[in-house]
């Protein structure tokens, strides 16, 4: 067991320098993006402690930290998911923050026990139908509309496909030796695609629900040239 668990990290630490060497641009890019997230941490600190997108924001740095690592394993379709998870689980937190601005964090925490798999409480039914957009501060925003659209292209971004299984066929049947993921710069285009999109909705939710951050976060020019060159348009609307 010791042996063969031995080649298999081998066997992925060989698919991650390979990335590095293949796919290094879209690696680097994907790894930029993810820094964003610094310009928001020491503001978002300074806020409650009680409210659940602020322990969705510090959860989404390590998740990020661990959606590049799979990106450069070729794990992509454990990347997509990490991707829908953040998504799924800001919009939630918004939603229990805005209906219970008065409970404690072990209460919101049970009450995101008991709506997380139901299907009524899933992103796209809370934007459509139970988060209180007139009490989000979206002051000259049709925040539902564009958290719908963008939402929906999102979905179907990292919506499973048949095509991934038919790579694997592939490969099982044509190479000669096994390799334990396989490297698409393609792949890895459409998760910095897609975490881009996600960003954009994410910390848009970060800033209308902490929107006393919106004047030191205008004031940061280099996180004004980022936001504009990730083209991340809900942010750059709500911090404007």
């Amino acid at each position: 067991m010791l042996v063969e668990s031995k080649i298999l990290i081998e066997a992925f630490q060989d698919v991650m320098k390979k990335s590095e060497e293949t796919c290094g641009k879209e690696l680097e890019e994907i790894r930029e993006l993810i820094n964003i997230g610094r310009f928001f941490r020491s503001i978002v600190e300074k806020n409650n402690q009680s409210s659940l997108v602020f322990w969705c924001f510090m959860e989404s740095i390590r998740i990020s930290g661990q959606t590049l690592y799979l990106s450069y394993c070729g794990l992509y379709r454990n990347a997509f998911d990490n991707i829908r998870h953040l998504l799924e689980s800001i919009v939630q937190a918004v939603y229990i923050d805005k209906n219970h601005p008065s409970s404690d964090l072990p209460t919101k925490l049970e009450i995101l026990k008991e709506i997380e798999d139901k299907k009524e409480y899933h992103a796209r039914r809370l934007i459509e139908d139970r988060i209180p957009f007139k009490n989000l501060d979206c002051k000259g925003l049709d925040c539902k509309g564009l958290l719908n659209k963008e939402y929906s292209e999102l979905s179907q971004i990292v919506h499973p496909s048949h095509e991934k299984i038919i790579v694997t066929v592939k490969d099982v049947l044509s190479e000669n030796k096994w390799i334990p993921a396989r490297i698409d710069c393609g792949e890895i285009s459409r998760i910095l695609d897609s975490m881009r999109r996600m960003y954009d909705i994410f910390l848009f939710l970060v800033v209308v629900n902490f929107p006393e951050c919106k004047t030191s976060l205008r004031k940061d020019s280099k996180l004004v040239a980022t936001i504009k060159k990730h083209n991340l348009r809900l942010l750059e609307r709500a911090i404007t």
